[in-house]
């Protein structure tokens, strides 16, 4: 009875995992911009420490995925950029692709996003985010 009831737990937690993958997947599904183009909006999802979403309109599709090259690959904790970024008004201009993702240099609120990633207040912020 034990491992039947472990192999239902294993079931369920896979199940779930795969729909929360799935869930997640379809977050920012807006199209991929090329270099020079400028996004502008509400950044409405922050997927990690160098990825976040730019809103063009209320539906997903109009959520537009990108790699903050201020972010990329130094180690930028994810609550760092939810402090600096979440919720404010982003203006991003693509710089290149890479991966199959865009790489943009982005302000929020007309600062620098790399300059507010040092700020001590954004640092704290980061580190009392949940």
């Amino acid at each position: 009875m034990f491992r039947l009831y472990r192999l239902l737990s294993c079931l369920a937690v896979a199940g779930g995992l795969a729909f929360a993958d799935a869930a997640h997947a379809g977050v920012c599904s807006g199209p991929l911009p090329k270099p020079g183009e400028v996004i502008e909006g509400p950044v409405l999802h922050v997927e990690d420490g160098q990825t976040l979403c730019v809103a063009e309109g209320f539906e997903p599709e109009k959520w537009v995925p990108l790699r903050v090259a201020d972010a990329a690959g130094d180690g930028t904790p994810k609550s760092a950029l939810m402090a600096a970024a979440f919720g404010k008004d982003a203006v991003c201009k693509i710089e290149a692709l890479a991966d199959g993702h865009a790489v943009a240099s982005c302000t929020i609120e007309q600062r620098p996003l790399a300059a507010l990633l040092q700020k001590p207040g954004v640092l704290k912020a980061a580190g009392d985010w949940r």
